[in-house]
C-alpha cells in the first residue's frame, strides 16, 4: 500500500469513526435508533430470571441468544410479549412494557415440570396425618380397630418409627409440641390427652394429673403444656405433675406466638386480646365485633375470625393491624413475611404488608379445599377439586397458570419442601398413600 492509498484508509477510518462515535456514545447512554420513529430515543432493561436457570428466552415470538438469568439492556421501549421456555417444563409468558430509562423485571419466574416424578414414602390406611412445626417429620394413624399403630415420618431421609401400638381407643386428633405427640382420645363423651416422646418410650396421661375436660391443648416452648376447658385456660406442668389456673377471662380460643400466650375473650358485642405473661393476664387490645377463633402464621403476626370478617393482628409497633371483610378458611403468611395468603371455597386472595392493600389472585366455580405459598419466588399452590395447580400472584398481564397433578378421589397437600417437591396424601379405597411429587 503506497502512501496516497495509506492516507485514503486512515481518513476513511477517521471518517467512519467521527460519524459512528455519536451513536455509540448515546448507544452506551442507554439511547437507540427507533427505525419506525425515525429517531434516536432513550431505551429501557429488562431483567429476567428463572427457577430452574439457563432457560430460553423468547421476544416476539423470536428466540434470543440469551438464557436466564440475563439483563437485556437497549431496548426500544414497547410492548414485548416475552416466553420463557424450557424441555419438560411448561413454559411462561407475559406481555411487559418496556419503558424510556426504566428497569422492568420479571425475575421471580417458576417452571414447573410437564410430568412431575413421584415417589411414595408410605402406603396403607392413613386416619390422620400431621407434620410438625418445622414440617421435617410427620406422624400417621394406621391400621384397623384395635390394631392402629402412630408411625412417624422423617420426611427428609424417609425412615419410619413406630411411636405407639396396638392403640385400641378412638384417636380424635394428633398434634405436635417440639419432640412430643399430643394425642387426643376419646373419654366418656369427651377428651382425655396421652403425650407421647417421639425418640423415648415416655409416655404421659394427661387425666392421671388432672380431671379437667380439655377442649384445646397446646404446647409452650417453655416446657409447659397449657389447655382450654369450659372458658378457662390452665397451665400444665408434666414433669412435676401439677396444674394451675390462669386466665380470669371467659375464653374461647389459646395460641402461642412468638413465645407468648395469647387468649381471645368474648363481652359483650366485642372482643378482647389478651397476652399471658409470667402468670399476669393483660388485655392489649379490645375490638367491635365478636372473634371467635385464631389462625396463628408466624412470630408476631396470627388472625383473628369470625363467619364473616377477620383481623390481620400484627405485634409490631411500626406496622398496622387490618380487618378484611370476607369469609376466610385459612391463611398463610409467605416465606418473606411481606405478604398474607387468605382463601375461602372459591376464592384466593393476598394482602401485602408493605403496600397495605388486598389483592385477589383468582375466583373459581369450583372448590379451594387448600392453599399455600410456593417456598421461592411469587407463587401459590393449591387444591381446587382434587387438582393440585400453580399460580404465580404477578398483577401484570394474564396470570400464569399450571396444572401439576389431579386424582380422582381426595388429595390433600401437606408441604412443600427443598423449593422442588410436594408432600401429597391421597384417599383411596385400597390403600391410602403418601407421596412426594418433584414439580421442578
Amino acid at each position: 500500500m503506497d502512501l496516497k492509498q495509506r492516507r485514503i484508509f486512515y481518513i476513511t477510518l477517521i471518517s467512519l469513526f467521527a460519524l459512528l462515535a455519536p451513536f455509540l456514545i448515546l448507544y452506551a447512554a442507554g439511547y437507540n435508533l427507533a427505525f419506525f420513529q425515525r429517531k434516536i430515543i432513550k431505551t429501557g432493561l429488562l431483567v429476567i430470571n428463572s427457577y430452574p436457570r439457563n432457560s430460553d428466552i423468547y421476544l416476539d415470538d423470536i428466540i434470543t441468544k440469551k438464557r436466564t438469568p440475563i439483563n437485556i439492556s437497549n431496548l426500544i421501549p414497547k410492548e414485548y410479549n416475552i416466553e420463557i421456555k424450557k424441555a419438560g417444563y411448561y413454559s411462561w409468558q407475559k406481555n411487559l412494557t418496556v419503558l424510556p430509562n426504566t428497569s422492568i423485571f420479571a425475575d421471580e419466574i417458576s417452571l414447573f415440570k410437564i410430568n412431575p416424578v413421584k415417589e411414595s414414602y408410605f402406603s396403607g390406611n392413613i386416619i390422620i396425618s400431621e407434620t410438625d412445626q418445622d414440617k421435617q417429620r410427620m406422624a400417621i394413624l394406621t391400621g384397623e380397630k384395635a390394631k392402629k399403630s402412630i408411625v412417624v415420618i422423617d420426611l427428609n431421609n424417609k425412615t419410619k418409627k413406630i411411636i405407639k401400638e396396638n392403640i385400641d381407643f378412638e384417636v380424635k386428633d394428633i398434634n405436635w409440641h417440639e419432640n412430643n405427640l399430643i394425642v387426643e382420645k376419646e373419654n366418656n363423651g369427651g377428651s382425655d390427652y396421652i403425650i407421647l416422646n417421639t425418640y423415648s418410650p415416655e409416655e404421659t396421661l394427661l387425666s392421671g394429673i388432672t380431671i379437667q375436660n380439655f377442649e384445646k391443648i397446646i404446647g409452650h416452648s417453655n416446657g409447659f403444656i397449657y389447655g382450654l376447658s369450659v372458658d378457662t385456660v390452665y397451665k400444665i406442668d408434666l414433669e412435676n405433675k401439677k396444674i394451675e389456673a390462669i386466665s380470669k377471662h371467659p375464653i374461647n380460643d389459646i395460641i402461642i406466638n412468638k413465645n407468648n400466650l395469647l387468649l381471645i375473650s368474648l363481652t359483650e358485642g366485642g372482643t378482647n386480646l389478651i397476652k399471658v405473661e409470667n402468670g399476669i393476664s393483660e388485655i392489649i387490645e379490645n375490638f367491635d365485633g365478636l372473634y371467635h377463633d385464631f389462625i396463628n402464621l408466624t412470630d408476631n403476626y396470627f388472625l383473628m375470625k369470625n363467619e364473616n370478617k377477620f383481623i390481620f393482628y400484627t405485634l409490631n409497633e411500626e406496622e398496622n393491624s387490618v380487618f378484611i371483610e370476607t369469609q376466610i378458611t385459612s391463611a398463610e403468611i409467605a416465606p418473606k413475611k411481606d405478604k398474607i395468603l387468605y382463601y375461602n371455597d372459591n376464592e384466593l386472595w393476598f394482602y401485602d404488608i408493605k403496600e397495605e392493600k388486598t389483592h385477589l389472585i383468582n375466583r373459581q366455580s369450583g372448590t379451594i379445599k387448600e392453599a399455600c405459598w410456593y417456598p421461592i419466588n411469587e407463587y401459590i399452590i393449591y387444591n381446587l377439586d382434587n387438582v393440585i395447580k400453580a399460580t404465580e400472584i404477578d398483577l401484570r398481564d394474564k396470570r400464569n397458570e399450571y396444572n401439576l397433578y389431579s386424582e380422582t378421589e381426595s388429595i390433600k397437600i401437606h408441604k412443600i419442601f427443598k423449593s422442588k417437591y410436594i408432600i401429597l396424601e391421597t384417599k383411596k379405597e385400597q390403600n391410602d398413600e403418601l407421596f412426594s411429587l418433584k414439580i421442578q
